[in-house]
């Protein structure tokens, strides 16, 4: 996950092409990002169908899955689909997390 070690912040946000809720996610994140104090913050969509190990590697049992890294750990990680306000919140305890 070079990526993810490279940046202070980052999000992976886990898809499949058939998971409606997905596509609903992607939206909330980039309201969330283009309006709110996390332009520091990179978002990866990690399509899993494609990346099966990234899907298993993180035990994620639902889609859509957020995983979140502060400085390369991960840190934390939601799975489902949530309202602009959680995910705020989501993106605020990345950065209170050491």
């Amino acid at each position: 996950m070079e990526t993810v070690e490279r940046h202070k912040f980052a999000v992976i946000d886990l898809w499949a092409p058939w998971c409606y809720p997905c596509e609903l996610m992607i939206e909330v994140l980039q309201r969330v990002i283009s309006h709110g104090d996390f332009s520091e913050y990179r978002i990866m969509r990690v399509n899993a169908d494609q990346s099966p190990e990234v899907y298993e590697r993180f035990g994620v049992r639902a889609l859509p899955a957020l995983l979140g890294f502060h400085d390369g750990a991960l840190v934390g990680k939601k799975t489902g689909y949530f309202k602009e306000e959680k995910v705020r919140e989501f993106l605020s305890s990345l950065a209170e997390s050491q």
